[in-house]
């Protein structure tokens, strides 16, 4: 059983690859409705998986399995599908999240569930990201062997008899979620993934370590990948090999191609920083900072304030041109991004938690281990 979280692809997809070598592959996606109940979460996100499973079950067709979808409590689920199979599955596929402590807490219960009924678990390291990380002086080194070796083709998948039941792909209205303005906004999918590195690294990229600082010209300048980095549609090991095959073949585009990848490095480092320290998503790095600032569930001001700050109505035209355009189209540039926040907490004395939780709804390209760090 592979277990597709967020890694929605079948090219570099090590879990899949590793599984399909050693025997028939049961390729499953969880809709997990808790997940959805939170309140980082939102319609938008939603709506990028679900376009991009829609085409991720087409792409596994084609290689000889279905996507076998349900809705339900994860570990529920899991145990239905081996009640389901006859107690065959053996081993469960996945690869390691960094995700919200939501996520983590998941999959520690599945983790249990496996053991409980003897499934061998393999995890397979994600972006360069190090589990159990001993000494951080040895990320550098442990993350560039994850980023080496060739890319994986999409693997022949050897089919699971008998056949069951695929099952549905649920819409925004199953789950209960209302459309938002940057709702089908964003191109979703593999194929748009790989049109956007196509873009970006033929034309796009000229400029970049200058194009990505305002917000006029990083609508174009930027890579525009950090959603499809977000839900795995691309592998970051394959957008930063083909990055290096362009640098080292197109001079001109070498010094900006070099600026790109270590963005790309600088995105796996803060990762990093939430996966060594899961606490940043509830608590300040410095502790004692957590209760100075104004909280707007118990205080009119900072209720007030916070308002004007999330539908860009502060009187400060940057920052409220940064906000509109954030609500409306789900993407803004990363130092936009710091603006917005460093207004939030240094200028209107808001509670980051909150400013984390809109944000959080509004970036199509939510990724915790950037966010809260």
């Amino acid at each position: 059983m592979v277990w597709f979280k967020r890694d929605l692809r079948t090219r570099d997809h090590q879990s899949l690859a590793a599984a399909a070598e050693r025997g028939p592959v049961l390729a499953v996606y969880i809709v997990e409705p808790e997940l959805w109940r939170l309140p980082d979460m939102a319609a938008q996100h939603w709506e990028f998986i679900r376009e991009s499973l829609l085409e991720l079950r087409g792409a596994l067709v084609e290689l000889g399995g279905p996507l076998i979808v349900r809705t339900g409590e994860a570990v529920q689920v899991l145990d239905a599908l081996r009640i389901e199979l006859d107690d065959r599955v053996q081993t469960l596929w996945a690869h390691e999240e960094t995700g919200n402590g939501w996520t983590y807490a998941r999959d520690r219960d599945a983790l249990r569930w496996a053991r409980t009924h003897r499934v061998r678990v393999n995890e397979m390291p994600r972006d360069g990201i190090v589990r159990r990380l001993r000494d951080r002086d040895e990320w550098g080194k442990l993350a560039s062997a994850q980023f080496a070796g060739a890319l994986l083709e999409p693997p022949p998948l050897p089919a699971v008899e008998p056949l069951i039941e695929a099952g549905h792909i649920p819409s925004l209205a199953h789950l209960q979620l209302a459309a938002t303005a940057s709702s089908g906004s964003h191109l979703m999918g593999q194929q748009a993934a790989r049109s956007a590195l196509d873009s970006f690294l033929q034309t796009r990229c000229i400029g970049y370590e200058k194009r990505l600082s305002s917000p006029l010209t990083a609508w174009e300048g930027c890579s525009r990948l950090s959603a499809h980095l977000t839900y795995g549609t691309i592998s970051l090991r394959e957008v930063m090999a083909r990055t290096q095959r362009t640098a080292s073949q197109e001079q001109p585009k070498r010094f900006s191609l070099k600026a790109f990848n270590e963005r790309l490095h600088w995105r796996s480092h803060f990762i990093q920083k939430l996966e060594d320290q899961p606490s940043l998503e509830q608590q300040s790095y410095i502790t004692e900072f957590d209760e100075i600032r104004l909280d707007p569930a118990t205080n009119d001001v900072a209720a007030e304030r916070f308002h004007a700050w999330s539908t860009g109505r502060t009187g400060y035209p940057m920052v409220d041109a940064c906000m509109r355009s954030l609500n409306e189209t789900g993407w803004i540039n990363f130092r936009m991004r710091a603006l917005l926040v460093s207004f939030a907490s240094y200028d209107l004395w808001l509670d980051w938690r909150w400013t984390a939780r809109h944000l959080a709804q509004a970036f199509i390209d939510y990724e915790p281990g950037i966010h809260y760090p």
